[in-house]
Formats: structure tokens, sequence, C-alpha cells
């Protein structure tokens, strides 16, 4: 049966559950937004690993220029692409090979192959790491500063080079999560002491987005009745100071909130913890109806879920 059999769809029966194709399934967010969509899509993952969870899987072992993917997309109507390095730990060559070379030739194959919505999970770092007093938006021009918003913004060109897919570029600030990795790993675990820590005297303005707000980002993404294509900031609402994200993970760990201020270490800490990085995502919400969530609620709700790992 051919990919155009499989999908046909008779009069007075319900329409079969679309098929989505998803990479980095063995991730952070790849975990998550695999069981998010089981609930409505017929989900297939693809990867150097089996995820957990009993998904139908095709392996595809090399990633980069050389990526196989066409048993993967066979009969596949949407292509959900997350996997490549989540953090910049790599060297350029190895991102460009990852990131860029991997999601071009999985835009590619699948064009080639009738996918007809293709999302891709970038990173506001594809734009910028840093914003001055105002809220990034997609108008912006890009100006990505390290190797690895580079590589992201140049995965985004290829992949919404490939107009018959219907492509889309999401752009998500941090994602938090009780699985996070790398920074936020890194502060939850900093934040899960009752002794008080120095973040009280930086004042900044940071977006964060949920997982379970980015996957519904991702949702209306796939939705078939909005044919809208392009790049799309999500993220949770309001920007919050790093101080304020400390204070509500902690509540939500049931540790006293606890912190002061000390100058030393606002000049000596981690660029993301006293920098802005304010998203505008007014587009996602105006063409798809995203909401998010609170992203006070969210960060109590990521600080429960870390206490309760």
């Amino acid at each position: 049966m051919d990919g155009a059999e499989q999908h046909q769809h008779l009069p007075g029966r319900p329409s079969p559950a679309p098929s989505v194709l998803l990479t980095g399934a063995t991730g952070f967010v790849g975990s998550f937004l695999a069981a998010s969509l089981r609930a409505a899509c017929s989900v297939r993952t693809a990867g150097r690993s089996v995820p957990a969870g009993g998904y139908a899987h095709v392996t595809v072992a090399a990633f980069g220029r050389e990526s196989d993917w066409r048993r993967a997309l066979d009969g596949i109507d949407a292509v959900v692409h997350c996997a490549g390095p989540a953090h910049a730990k790599h060297g350029e060559a190895e991102l460009r090979r990852a990131i860029v070379d991997a999601s071009a030739a999985l835009a590619a194959q699948a064009a080639r192959a009738g996918v007809r919505r293709f999302v891709y999970v970038s990173s506001i770092r594809a734009c910028v790491s840093v914003t001055h007093g105002a809220a990034v938006s997609e108008e912006e021009p890009a100006r990505p500063d390290d190797a690895y918003g580079r590589a992201k913004l140049e995965a985004e060109k290829a992949i919404l080079a490939e107009a018959t897919i219907q492509p889309i570029a999401l752009r998500p600030p941090l994602v938090i999560g009780p699985g996070a990795k790398g920074n936020l790993g890194a502060l939850l675990r900093a934040l899960d002491t009752p002794l008080p820590l120095p973040f009280a005297g930086i004042d900044n303005k940071r977006n964060v987005i949920s997982l379970p707000s980015l996957a519904e980002a991702v949702r209306l993404a796939l939705e078939p009745a909005n044919p809208a294509t392009g790049v799309f900031h999500a993220a949770d609402q309001p920007a919050l100071s790093t101080p304020q994200m400390a204070a509500l993970l902690r509540e939500g760990m049931g540790r006293p909130r606890r912190l002061f201020a000390a100058p030393a270490f606002k000049a000596l800490a981690p660029r993301p913890l006293v920098q802005s990085l304010e998203v505008d995502d007014s587009r996602l919400r105006a063409t798809f109806g995203y909401r998010g969530q609170d992203a006070r609620e969210a960060l109590v709700a990521c600080g429960r879920a870390w206490a309760r790992r």
C-alpha cells in the first residue's frame, strides 16, 4: 500500500489520525512531545536510539548530510523535528553537521516524500541571546552570537526553503521542566537547598517556556486548517527577573525564598543568570490562538515537579 492509498479517506468514516514523525524523542523536550502528540496523532519516532513508550521507531544511524530518512518518512503526514544538541558544548563543525546538515537532509527528503507540514523546534538563540529593554519579535534581524545560534538559524533557512512542506520554525527560550539539564538543571540543583543564595541584586527580564506550553505550540502548528508558515516565537508570559524565577522555583520546592544581594556574584555569574532575554510571541498568539501558561505558575510547577522527582 503506497502513501496515497494509506491516507485515503472514505465518506462517512472518521478521518484517520494524522501520522507524525518525531525526531529527538529520547531527549528532554522530545520525550514530552511524544507523549503529548500521542493523544491525537499516530506517532513514529526516528533517531539513533529507541525511546521509551513503545512508539513505532525507525533507526537513523547517521545524523548529517548523509542521513537517510526515506523509511522513516514513508506514509508520514507531518514532521516534528527536535533532534540535535541542546547546548553549545560542541565544536562548530559538529554543530553544523548535527543541526544544519541533518535538518536540511530531513527537510529535502520530507518534501520528496509528500509531507504536508514540517515543524522545527529551533531556539530563540537563532535570533538573539540578549535583549536590551524590549522583547524581540520575529521582525527583528537575526543576530546569533555563538556557533549554536548560527547553526540553528542556518537550519531554519534550509527548512523554510522547502515551501511544499509548509514549514514552521518555533523559537522557544529556555524550556523548563524537572528533567532539564544544562543551565536550568544546574540552577535547580543550586536552589534545592535551605541556604540563602546571592541572586537578589540581579535586575533583568527573561522569558521561559514550560514543556506543556511548547507542546501546545507544536500541536497548534500541526493543525491542517491553518496554512501559516515561517518563524514563530513561543514563550510563557510575563518575562521575569532571575530573583523572581529563583523565588518561584524555591516556592515550588517547598524551600524558603531566602535571597540576598552580592555585587561580586553578579559580576562572576553565568551570563544567562544576569542578562535579559525578553521574547515577543504575539505573532504565535494571533495566528494560532496560542495561550501558553502564566510563567509564574509554570515556574512553581517546575519546582514542585523537581522536588517530587
